[in-house]
């Protein structure tokens, strides 16, 4: 069942003044339509088919409406047969059990349930009849001993479970529309329709000419609409195989139907099983439908996103790397003298201007890496990581000594420095964890940059002793854009890229890259490149010149 966001089964609670006008008009309608049919368990009683009609207003307006239906309903029935002179006093007294009776379904169809709980109801119903009937004595206590009266009440009260799951699942049907069909299924409802109808024809023709097995396989249909149509097609078959065991048991009586009553009460029920069954598999197949579409919405929200992003940043990089390359090249032709000599505060301003001219510009850089990495656009060759860390680290220097502090390079790789690489994105490595332990690191610190072999694999490592980041912060460095904290950006400056970079070209070189830190210990960010074929075949023509020679 298809339940509401609240988690309740009424369909119609803010219209519940209409639900409970409709429902004491048909339940009076109905009471009147069969004040001549005798109710086969009671005697003196008349068939109370119109209960149904409480509960069915209890699970569509909610217990207001089953309540006044139960209320209203039945005094107005009892007062105009009355009036018409139909004398039925247990119209009277089940006033209050109706009452209660529509009450309870609307309290059931409040809470989390399924149209089987909301139609169980009616048991409570037909409990407190019988009770009431029992203290006035309008029924006498020796027919409860009597088998029949069982069997009668239970294909009662099976039929009437029957007809308001059908009817309340009719009511949900028309409320979801299309919202609830899954596609693709027209064919399968229109065969299966077919195939069902034919078997119930079938079998009613082999019933009606006393074929005694029957009677036995009339839930083949009920199984089939359920599994192949929808899931009220079993209430529908239900009720039409119902009918010619209802007939022979009025025909014949309780007591000489035999089996046919177990088989109402049978058929009924299997009905609402595999009919609960199939529409908890149907609402299982929407909301999966629902969620899928909701997921195929968001990944195209977000590669929409992603796109834009890109575009963006590619665009403002681009837009920006022209006009800094030429204020860049004005700047440094007046700081180097070429435009004419300058004053001391004139060449300090300067100094400075180039330093954040610069930072721009590396920024930018740093921005129009990633786009090439996410776009594939990497040159792979060998490459020498001492020449680049040398070259980056000369870059540095000046930047170094403004801040007081040295480098110290360790090469414990000796000659073996070539890895597999684009040269020019490499470089942008090196520089990246250069500039964020410069930035870093106190005053008079150390930045050392290690580099040595293990196996087939070159690693680096460039350490600070700077303020170190806290454990809970380390997963969360790699990705772009990410600042430690807010403070971070105002006092060190930075996008939160520079991290971002090293991984993702290392990655896509063929390494991987690691961090270790703790809060005011320093930071050591190091990777590992393979080292370049070439090399492997130095060393085995190495060695296999050593061989000779020693032979």
């Amino acid at each position: 069942m298809m339940q509401k966001e609240d988690g309740s089964f009424v369909l119609y609670p803010a219209h519940w003044k209409q639900v409970t006008l409709i429902a004491v008009l048909t339940y009076v309608g109905m009471g009147l339509l069969i004040a001549h049919l005798p109710n086969p368990m009671l005697p003196g009683a008349i068939l109370a088919l119109n209960m149904t009609v409480i509960v069915i207003a209890g699970g569509l307006g909610g217990d207001k409406a089953g309540l006044l239906t139960g209320l209203l309903g039945t005094a107005i029935t009892f007062l105009v047969k009355r009036a018409l002179h139909i004398d039925d006093p247990f119209e009277l007294y089940a006033i209050l059990p109706h009452t209660l009776m529509g009450y309870v379904a609307g309290l059931l169809a409040r809470r989390k349930v399924s149209r089987i709980t909301v139609a169980s109801a009616i048991l409570v119903g037909h409990t407190l009849n019988i009770c009431t009937f029992l203290i006035r004595r309008l029924m006498p206590v020796t027919l409860v001993r009597e088998v029949d009266f069982w069997n009668g009440l239970l294909a009662e009260v099976a039929l009437d479970i029957l007809v308001i799951a059908l009817v309340l699942g009719l009511f949900e049907q028309r409320t979801r529309g299309r919202a609830g069909r899954l596609p693709g299924q027209r064919h399968r409802r229109i065969v299966g329709m077919i195939l069902a109808t034919a078997l119930t024809v079938v079998l009613i023709v082999a019933h009606n000419r006393h074929m005694p097995l029957a009677p036995y396989l009339f839930f083949l249909p009920v199984v089939l609409a359920a599994s192949m149509i929808g899931p009220l097609a079993p209430f529908l078959f239900a009720a039409a195989l119902s009918y010619p065991l209802i007939e022979t048991v009025s025909r014949v009586g309780l007591h000489e139907s035999g089996a046919e009553v177990p088989l109402i009460i049978s058929l009924n029920f299997i009905a609402l099983t595999v009919g609960e069954l199939v529409e908890r598999w149907r609402n299982e197949q929407l909301l999966a439908e629902k969620r899928l579409q909701k997921l195929q919405r968001a990944y195209e929200l977000l590669t929409e996103t992603d796109r834009m992003k890109q575009e963006i940043i590619q665009n403002v990089s681009h837009e920006l790397r022209t006009p800094l390359t030429i204020l860049l090249g004005y700047l440094e032709l007046l700081s180097d003298g070429s435009m004419g000599t300058m004053t001391e505060e004139q060449q300090r301003l300067l100094t400075k201007a180039l330093l954040y001219g610069r930072k721009l510009a590396q920024l930018v850089e740093q921005i129009t890496v990633l786009q090439q990495v996410g776009d594939g656009q990497m040159s792979y060759r060998a490459v020498d990581m001492l020449e680049i860390v040398r070259t980056v680290l000369s870059r540095y220097e000046t930047i170094a000594q403004q801040r007081n502090c040295r480098f110290l390079l360790r090469n414990e790789a000796e000659e073996e420095t070539k890895v597999v690489g684009d040269p020019v994105l490499l470089e942008h490595v090196i520089a990246a964890l250069i500039d964020n332990a410069i930035k870093f690191s106190p005053h008079g610190g150390v930045i050392e940059v290690r580099l040595w072999r293990d196996g087939e694999r070159l690693y680096c490592t460039v350490k600070d002793e700077g303020i170190g980041i806290a454990e809970e912060m380390k997963p969360k460095l790699f990705r772009r854009f990410y600042q430690v904290d807010g403070t971070m950006t105002r006092r060190y400056g930075g996008m939160g890229i520079g991290l971002s970079v090293v991984r993702e070209v290392v990655l896509a070189s063929g390494g991987n890259v690691w961090l270790e830190s703790a809060a005011g210990k320093g930071t050591t960010v190091g990777f590992w490149l393979p080292l370049s074929p070439l090399f492997r075949v130095e060393r085995e023509r190495s060695a296999r010149l050593q061989e000779v020679q020693a032979s």
